[in-house]
């Protein structure tokens, strides 16, 4: 696999085309775009309310039915990496070096996500994420 950890940070070698053309078409379906960096918010912020959408079974590595399909799931997770791997891979080498089976998603997870799925920084500060957000967080429905 072409990423590594330095200092506990994921460092991802950049090879692939098909990444950019994948996040291209990810970023097209706007829904779903929206709901992953929501999804990238909780783990961000982890605050009670993020615990409760986050702490749900139905799902692997924090993805739940809370934020997407299970089609949307199998998707972002089988998703293809700037390095060749999968998302999936990725996380599961991540939660394989857990000691005491704790993770801090803020710390680990968040920026893992921001990384391999190319969310910019600083977009919880755009009107039309908050707006998004207000309204996704506000919803009791899950998929």
């Amino acid at each position: 696999m072409k990423y590594f950890y330095k200092d506990n940070k994921m460092i991802i070698i950049n090879n692939s085309n098909m990444f950019e053309e994948k996040l291209e078409e990810l970023q097209s379906n706007c829904d779903l775009w929206f709901r992953l960096k929501c999804f990238h918010y909780d783990l961000k912020h982890f605050d009670k309310d993020a615990q409760f959408r986050l702490d749900n079974p139905c799902g692997e590595y924090y993805m739940n039915n809370y934020y997407f399909t299970q089609k949307e799931m199998h998707y972002l997770l089988d998703f293809p990496t700037q390095c060749g791997s999968t998302v999936r891979e990725i996380l599961q080498s991540l939660f394989a070096k857990v000691t005491n089976n704790e993770i801090c998603t803020s710390h680990t997870i968040a920026p893992a996500i921001e990384k391999l799925y190319g969310i910019k920084k600083g977009y919880e500060n755009e009107k039309v994420f908050k707006k998004y957000f207000k309204k996704f967080a506000s919803t009791k429905a899950s998929f």
